[in-house]
C-alpha cells in the first residue's frame, strides 16, 4: 500500500520498477479477501501504473493502435470479450452436460476433490478478473513502451527480474539448509497451499519466491529464454551469459518435471533460430559458439554418463523419479484425469467452451480449449502470431530486446502447455508480449510531472 502511494508521488519509472519486480512475489498477498482470494502485490501495483499511464495524452492513440486489426491487442481483446461471455452463459446453457473439477465454490459446495456436474463457479468471476487485468497490463505496457526511452528501461527491468529470480532461489536454498525459512514468511503470506520443503531423488526442490517448484520453473524458463536470447544477440554478453547459465543450472537442479520437459523444446527452438541465422550469414559470435558447442557438449555428456555404470544408473533413476514415473503416480493420474475432463467439456459444449474458470486442467492448451473452445483458441493463436511477427526496425537494440521478449513468451508458453491449470499466463507474459508488440518510434518523453529520468 505504501508503494502504491509512492507510485503517484515519484517518477513513473519507479512505479514501473515496483510493478515488474513485484511480479516475482508469487507466494505473497498484499491483502486477503476473507477466503475469497488474495490480491497479489503485482496486481495491486498494476492499478497505479495503469492510472498514471492512462493520464498521458498519447494513451488513447496507443490503445487505438494496439486494438486495431490485425494488431496483437485486437486478438487479445477479442479473447477477453469471448472469454467473459463464455464464463457468464456457457455453464448455464450447458449445465449438467459434463462434469468439472471445480476451481471455486459451486452450488455443490467449495473446491471438491471429485468431479461435479458442469455448473457456474466462483472461478468464473475470479478468472475473468485475472484475464481483464492481463489485458489492462498489456495495454498499459504497450503504451508505455511506445517511447524508445521507456522501451529500453522496461527491457533492462526484465533483465533485472531474471537476476532477482536467481537471488530469491539462492535465498530459498540458504534459508532451507540453515532452518531460517521463517525469514521469508513476509513474502509467503498468501493462503495458497505452499509446497516449500519437498524432496525428490535426495534433492530439495527449489521454489524461490513462489508457491511450488512447477511455478518457479515456469518463471525461470521465461527468464532463461530472455537472457539467453540477449546473449545470442551479442548484447550484455557477460551478464546475459552469466544469468542464462545460472538459470539453466537452477532448472536442472530444481527436480521439476516441467523444467526438464520444457528445456528440450526451448533449447531446440534456439538452435533452429541460430541455424537459420547462420544460413543467412547473420549469426553472431555467441550464436556460432552455441551452434558448435551445444552438440559437442551434449554428445560428451551422454558418452560420459553411458560409460560410467554407476552414474548412468543414478541418472536413470533420477529421470524416472522426476519425469517418467510421474505419469504413473497419484499426481500424474490425477492430472491426466483433469485433462480428460477438460476435453469432455470441450466436446460437450460443441467446441464453444465451458467458460473461463469453470474447470481445472493440467495444460494451458487444454485449458484454452475447454474454457473458450475453438473461437478462443483462434483468438489466442492470432494474439501469439501478432506478438511474434517481426517488425521492420533498424534500431538493433530494439530488435534484440524484442527478440528476447518473444523468446521469453515462447518459453512461458512451452512451460504452461505442460503444467498450467488455467488460461491466465500471468502478468510477466503479457508485459513481455506488449514489449514485443510495441512500436517505439517516438523519442518524445511523457509530458506529465511523473516523467523523470529512469534509474540505471
Amino acid at each position: 500500500m505504501l508503494l502504491c502511494l509512492l507510485s503517484f508521488l515519484l517518477p513513473i519509472y519507479y512505479c514501473t520498477s515496483f510493478l515488474v519486480i513485484s511480479m516475482l512475489l508469487g507466494a505473497a498477498s498484499a491483502f486477503t479477501l476473507g477466503g475469497s482470494g488474495n490480491i497479489q502485490p503485482a496486481h495491486l501495483l498494476l492499478a497505479p501504473f495503469l492510472l498514471i499511464v492512462a493520464r498521458e495524452k498519447r494513451f488513447n492513440y496507443d490503445v487505438q493502435q494496439a486494438l486495431r486489426f490485425p494488431s496483437a491487442g485486437f486478438w487479445l481483446f477479442a479473447y477477453l470479450i469471448y472469454g467473459i461471455i463464455c464464463a457468464a452463459i456457457m455453464p448455464r446453457i450447458f449445465g449438467g452436460a459434463a462434469v468439472i473439477m471445480s476451481i471455486g465454490s459451486t452450488r455443490f459446495g467449495g473446491n471438491s476433490p471429485t468431479p461435479v456436474p458442469l455448473t457456474p463457479t466462483s472461478g468464473n468471476i475470479n478468472q475473468s478478473i485475472y484475464l481483464l487485468s492481463d489485458v489492462l497490463c498489456f495495454l498499459a505496457f504497450y503504451s508505455f513502451c511506445s517511447i524508445r526511452k521507456n522501451f529500453m528501461f522496461v527491457g533492462r527491468l526484465f533483465f533485472t527480474l531474471a537476476a532477482l529470480n536467481i537471488v530469491f532461489a539462492a535465498i530459498d536454498f540458504i534459508t532451507s539448509i540453515t532452518n531460517t525459512g521463517f525469514l521469508l514468511d513476509p513474502i509467503r503470506n498468501a493462503d495458497y497451499e505452499l509446497h516449500l520443503e519437498e524432496n525428490v531423488g535426495g534433492l530439495r526442490r527449489i521454489v524461490g519466491s513462489f508457491t511450488e517448484t512447477s511455478l518457479f520453473s515456469f518463471y525461470t524458463i521465461g527468464s532463461f529464454s530472455y537472457t539467453f536470447s540477449l546473449y545470442l544477440s551479442g548484447k550484455w554478453v557477460f551478464l546475459s551469459s552469466l544469468c542464462s547459465i545460472i538459470s539453466l543450472l537452477l532448472l536442472i537442479i530444481s527436480t521439476s518435471g516441467t523444467a526438464y520437459a520444457a528445456l528440450v523444446p526451448v533449447l531446440a527452438i534456439f538452435y533452429i533460430y541460430c541455424s537459420v541465422k547462420a544460413l543467412r550469414g547473420e549469426c553472431s559470435a555467441p550464436g556460432a559458439v552455441y551452434l558448435i558447442a551445444a552438440p559437442l557438449l551434449l554428445t560428451n555428456l551422454v558418452l560420459f554418463i553411458a560409460l560410467n555404470p554407476m552414474i548412468s544408473r543414478s541418472v536413470m533413476e533420477f529421470i524416472d523419479v522426476t519425469v517418467l514415473s510421474k505419469s504413473q503416480g497419484q499426481s500424474g493420474i490425477e492430472r491426466s484425469e483433469w485433462n480428460k475432463i477438460g476435453m469432455q467439456n470441450f466436446y460437450a459444449t460443441f467446441g464453444l467452451g465451458s467458460g473461463i474458470g469453470t474447470t481445472r486442467v493440467s495444460s494451458w492448451l487444454v485449458a484454452v480449449l475447454s474454457s473458450t473452445g475453438i473461437p478462443g483458441a483462434f483468438f489466442m493463436t492470432g494474439f501469439i502470431w501478432a506478438c511474434c511477427r517481426r517488425d521492420r526496425i533498424e534500431d538493433f537494440w530494439i530488435v534484440c530486446l524484442k527478440n528476447a521478449a518473444r523468446f521469453s513468451c515462447l518459453g512461458y508458453l512451452v512451460a504452461a502447455a505442460l503444467s498450467f491449470s488455467l488460461v491466465d499466463l500471468r502478468l510477466p507474459f503479457f508485459a513481455l508480449a506488449a514489449l514485443s508488440a510495441s512500436k517505439p518510434n517516438s523519442k518524445t518523453p511523457y509530458s506529465s510531472p511523473h516523467s523523470g529520468d529512469p534509474t540505471s
